[in-house]
């Protein structure tokens, strides 16, 4: 298992230089990476562990767009850490947060089990103010990113519609892991903000607006 300078050697490694000089040991760290969250228990047994797990994913996975990812104590929950991140990108998906949701530092809610609940949507809409914008990520441990139709598209809805107009996007650690399967190749450098920026698309055309998919 990494810790967390190995993760942010990789890191800088990668914004620097995608075509590294040992793109050999690259691979083999974020593979290590990888193949770690199927070591880590859900619910609470494993909450701290996939919290370090998500650092040095998003770390990697988005590295180049956001800045001073870190860790920092969840309000309603002070046993449990989110993770923030500042968006600096001028393009991609990153800018287009930036511009059409106002949101400037990224939050990251960590929630170690699969299925989430009202309560989980409802808790990120108190964070979304000011720097934090109108968009958050809630990442979870379960198998698929897309949400369900009688659960989850149920709260994404009401608080899209809810005065602040805010957008709660679900990701999976599984999700992570295949952006990072992905950045194994120096010539998918890329694939992070082309897949999340098809996840947004996919909230604003199906989820939210009921247009379907071409």
């Amino acid at each position: 298992t990494l810790d967390r300078e190995d993760a942010e050697e990789i890191y800088d490694e990668y914004e620097i230089e995608v075509s590294s000089t040992t793109p050999e040991i690259r691979k083999r760290k974020i593979e290590e990476i990888i193949k770690e969250l199927d070591t880590i228990p859900l619910s609470t047994e494993g909450a701290l562990k996939f919290e370090e797990w998500c650092l040095k994913a998003i770390r990697i996975a988005f590295a180049g767009f956001l800045r001073n990812v870190e860790l920092r104590p969840n309000r309603a929950a002070t046993q449990r850490r989110d993770i923030i991140a500042t968006n600096l990108s001028d393009t991609g998906v990153w800018h287009r947060i930036l511009t059409d949701y106002k949101t400037r530092q990224i939050i990251f809610e960590i929630k170690n089990y699969a299925k989430l609940n009202r309560e989980d949507y409802r808790q990120m809409l108190s964070y979304l103010t000011g720097e934090y914008g109108r968009l958050g990520f809630i990442i979870n441990r379960d198998d698929d990113v897309s949400i369900t139709k009688d659960r989850e598209l149920a709260w994404v809805k009401e608080l899209y519609n809810h005065d602040a107009k805010v957008l709660i996007i679900k990701l999976t650690g599984k999700y992570l892991c295949s952006i990072l399967e992905r950045l194994c190749s120096a010539q998918k450098h890329d694939y992070s903000d082309k897949s999340l920026n098809k996840l947004l698309d996919n909230y604003v055309r199906l989820y939210l607006v009921g247009q379907k998919e071409k």
